[in-house]
């Protein structure tokens, strides 16, 4: 099934959305200025008009990696609806948006998100390996049918109103840009996705970031940064293809300005590295449970806190009338779908190994709630447990079991809350 490029009257409906100011509230800092920012990643959103919901579709997300995609949809509206009560400063949402960048999933979410802008919450988005310039899918009648993705030049076009067009400076080589939140704060989004720039820091790109750190450094402005990639190893395990090539470009330059903070995604767990004077936190996928984003207050400027919280998809759902009891339960629905797609790949290599029903039944529950936890960022298992004794026995070599001891060697607790303040002393 082909789909061919964009509607000119789509995008020409686009560009004349009312533009947002450059700077918010620039005119009227205080001089104790407190922002609350929100951050969330890997929405993998959808679009209703690309299946038809079938128990072949449920069924193949099943046997991936945990995405409630068939409810991506209704999770990005509550999110929407947690962001309008909330009214944060800003929203960041940095890359894969979409679950594989079909025109439809991006123009249906940036449907979804203009609340956001009409309610005066300013909103950015930064592309994923998912978003654009690659292959998008259908799924309809138990078939996948191939489609070309939105192109790189498409998608800031597409989310003119979330970032692009209130950028103080953009990249040539790339979609990275630079927005002014305050005069005491700007955000710096490296883009390593777009403009077939497949995972890798351009030279170009490491140099325009160069010259917008030492710009607001000369203005007095403090500077987050956001990545989808992580620039910092988070786990020996997600190494190649899990964080950005010639990331160490961009933490020389992050390390020489100052910049205290980088957020990102790509990884789908919730974790918090630290390197030198750079905290990166790396969100866990708003599309996997506890389908949870993060809360950061920032003081002049200076990150102070963090914490996540979760997606209210049952709050939302009731409110609108959903009798849907996959979405009035979501929490539970979700971490059970997230545990059945684990214990589904889990099971399989146990039955294989030589120990009794009972020690597979251990080996498998262990590996199901180490796996939710991680994922969560609030791991509480440890190596001590005994179902760790009966992988390490009958199962040496698995790489799910390589995968657990690679969080397990580690375990640095919960990576839900973070005070800087604290970690600095």
């Amino acid at each position: 099934m082909k789909k061919g490029l964009f509607k000119t009257a789509v995008l020409i409906l686009i560009f004349a959305l009312v533009c947002v100011p450059a700077c918010y509230g620039c005119q009227s800092a205080p001089k104790d200025e407190v922002l609350t920012i929100v951050h969330a990643t890997d929405m993998h959103f959808l679009s209703p008009k690309l299946t038809d919901y079938s128990q072949d579709f449920i069924d193949f997300l099943s046997r991936t990696d945990g995405k409630v995609t068939q409810y991506s949809p209704q999770i990005c509206e509550a999110f929407v609806a947690d962001m309008l009560e909330m009214k944060p400063d800003a929203v960041i949402l940095s890359g894969d948006l979409t679950l594989n960048g079909a025109y439809e999933s991006h123009s249906d979410l940036a449907a979804v998100l203009m609340p956001l802008k009409e309610a005066g919450i300013a909103v950015f988005v930064l592309p994923g390996n998912h978003d654009a310039g690659g292959a998008a899918y259908s799924f309809f009648g138990g078939s996948i049918d191939e489609f070309e993705s939105v192109s790189d030049g498409d998608f800031p076009l597409l989310y003119s109103n979330f970032g692009y067009d209130f950028a103080i400076s953009r990249d040539s080589a790339s979609q990275s840009y630079v927005a002014e939140l305050s005069p005491k704060l700007r955000l710096l989004f490296t883009d390593v996705n777009a403009n077939d720039t497949a995972g890798k820091v351009r030279d170009e790109t490491a140099a325009w970031a160069q010259e917008q750190l030492a710009a607001a450094k000369e203005s007095g402005a403090a500077v987050i940064s956001v990545s989808h990639q992580p620039l910092l190893t988070h786990n020996r395990f997600f190494t190649f293809g899990y964080t950005a090539i010639g990331g160490q470009k961009l933490l020389s330059l992050y390390d020489e300005f100052g910049v205290a903070l980088n957020l990102c995604g790509h990884l789908h767990i919730q974790h918090i590295a630290k390197e030198g004077s750079l905290t990166e936190i790396a969100a866990s996928s708003l599309a996997v449970s506890p389908n949870q984003y993060g809360v950061l207050t920032v003081r002049n400027g200076v990150p102070e806190s963090y914490r996540t919280q979760s997606v209210n998809v049952s709050g939302w759902a009731a409110a609108a009338g959903e009798t849907n009891s996959d979405l009035l339960d979501f929490a539970e629905f979700s971490a059970g779908f997230f545990d059945t797609v684990t214990e589904n790949s889990v099971s399989a290599m146990v039955e294989e190994c030589s120990a009794t029903a009972a020690e597979k039944s251990s080996m498998t529950a262990f590996a199901v709630r180490l796996n939710a936890e991680y994922f969560a960022g609030s791991l509480t298992l440890t190596d001590a447990d005994p179902a760790w004794a009966l992988w390490q026995k009958y199962l040496p070599d698995n790489f799910f079991k390589v995968y657990m001891s690679s969080t397990l060697e580690k375990n640095e607790g919960d990576m839900r809350e973070y005070n800087f303040g604290e970690q600095n002393k």
